[in-house]
């Protein structure tokens, strides 16, 4: 047996033709047109509940074209949906990352980041989207949402005395809005707590500032100014001796040892000003903590301390 000569197939420079019908071209098949059927498909099914198939339907359009923005987009929709948040910040990262300017994929990880409870980085997220196109109507509407879920849980942590973590978490909101009414209201709370009344009044002046008629602000100024004035009232100081009036309340003791000339204090004469035994516990606590100037006498005669109140 002689093999015979191999001849390789050479393909023909005019297709071939059928004598009883005209040529026609094959038609091509437009990627993206198919794509678009793909995710309008998906949205479909994301809208019915029917997430399986509405992930079946994205990643169709995604395994032909990795780098189709509105399929990422989608498939975060998706999660969103379904809860998985961490998934569907994932999904925007990598729309992202294809095109930086793509601000849906920045708004749809706002919502993601939001429901996970991730405002600061929500805020970010949101603002990066509205940077990009200011005029984008749903991370307007996102970003009111994460205002008010942010300041809600500022609100919180001072009901949890957590004060400073309140002040901060109010500076991300007025960096984001300095507008925000609600989180310079917050930081004024907040700041009182601490008494701080000087930064207080400030965050008073700034809130005013933005609306003339804040009612809320104008209470909270007069109240701290009342307060403040009472505390200066009530400091008498003089050759090395602090004393304080019987009028005023120990439960705010501690304000007047954050006072800076307290460090050169001899004295403190604490005498006939109606001091019980919760009295007694708080400046024996002041003292414990560390929180007494060096001192050479405390004058606490004349006061209402029992034998229980050794302690």
């Amino acid at each position: 047996y002689t093999r015979p000569e191999f001849v390789p197939y050479t393909q023909s420079s005019q297709p071939f033709v059928e004598s009883d019908r005209p040529y026609a071209p094959p038609e091509k098949i437009n990627p993206v047109i198919v794509n678009k059927k793909h995710i309008d498909e998906s949205v479909d099914f994301r809208k019915s509940k029917d997430y399986e198939n509405a992930l079946k339907s994205c990643d169709k359009a995604l395994k032909a074209d990795p780098k189709y923005l509105d399929g990422w987009n989608e498939k975060a929709a998706i999660y969103i949906d379904k809860a998985e948040y961490k998934k569907a910040i994932e999904s925007c990262d990598k729309a992202i990352k294809i095109d930086p300017k793509y601000f849906y994929a920045y708004n749809n990880k706002a919502i993601a980041l939001r429901m996970s409870g991730d405002y600061e980085n929500a805020l970010k997220s949101c603002d990066e989207a509205l940077k990009i196109n200011p005029k984008y109507s749903d991370a307007q509407n996102e970003k009111s949402k994460i205002l008010d879920a942010y300041n809600l849980k500022a609100a919180g942590l001072i009901t949890k005395k957590q004060y400073g973590e309140a002040i901060k978490a109010c500076d991300i909101i007025i960096n984001s809005d300095a507008k925000d009414l609600y989180a310079h209201h917050n930081k004024i709370m907040a700041l009182k707590m601490l008494e701080n009344y000087e930064k207080a009044l400030e965050s008073c002046d700034i809130a005013i500032k933005i609306n003339p008629k804040d009612l809320t602000a104008s209470n909270f100024k007069s109240f701290i100014l009342k307060e403040k004035t009472d505390f200066e009232k009530a400091i008498e100081y003089s050759d090395g001796t602090f004393r304080i009036k019987p009028s005023y309340q120990m439960s705010n003791f501690d304000y007047f040892l954050k006072l800076p000339y307290l460090s050169k204090v001899s004295t403190i004469d604490l005498s006939n000003k109606q001091i019980d035994d919760k009295g007694a516990k708080l400046l024996a606590d002041s003292l414990a903590n560390g929180r007494f100037p060096h001192l050479k006498t405390l004058r606490l005669e004349g006061n209402k301390i029992t034998d229980e109140g050794q302690g």
